[in-house]
This record gives structure tokens, sequence and C-alpha cells, in this order.
């Protein structure tokens, strides 16, 4: 990333954007304080941008999280702060 946060493709969203649009989308799955496990998708920059707001990273370091199509990311939350447990899986797609 070379650090335009605000840079968009036109029709698209600038990282910045899509990270505040993912701020409100992340205070909305945290209100249901019932939900035990929550299944997130999205494409990939997003997934970086997302795994960036989660652990508190800049978005300049998005780059940092390798990602490939259908991997799982398994993340738990203490309370406090998010943590990454199971990284860029795809265990999932292999054959036998």
């Amino acid at each position: 990333m070379d650090g335009k946060l605000d840079t968009k493709f036109e029709g698209g969203e600038s990282p910045n954007e899509v990270r505040l649009r993912q701020i409100d989308a992340l205070h909305l799955i945290m209100s249901h304080t019932e939900e035990n496990n929550v299944l997130i998708c999205m494409h990939g920059r997003a997934m970086r941008l997302f795994l960036c707001l989660l652990t508190g990273k800049p978005l300049t370091e998005m780059e940092n999280y390798p990602h490939q199509n259908l991997v799982l990311y398994k993340v738990t939350y203490n309370g406090d702060k998010f943590e990454i447990i199971d990284f860029n899986n795809a265990a999932h797609l292999k054959t036998s």
C-alpha cells in the first residue's frame, strides 16, 4: 500500500471510506451481545482492511495480511481486544 488511503477508482471506495463503513458494521455486530459466533464474508482487500481495524494496525499495513480466495480467518474477542487465532487458512480447499 502506497499510503494513499483516500484514493479510489471511479465508483469505488477508498480504504478510509471502507474503514468507516466497517466500523459501523462492527459496532452493529458487537451490539448483539447474545451472539457467540459470527461469520463475516468479504473480498480480499476489504478483509485486509478489516484485519487492520480489528488488530489496531494502520491501514497502510494491510499488505502484511496475505490473502487468497475462500480462506478463513478465526478471530476471538476477550471483551477488550481481538486476536487472530487462525490465519489465512485454506485447509478446507484441499482435496483428499
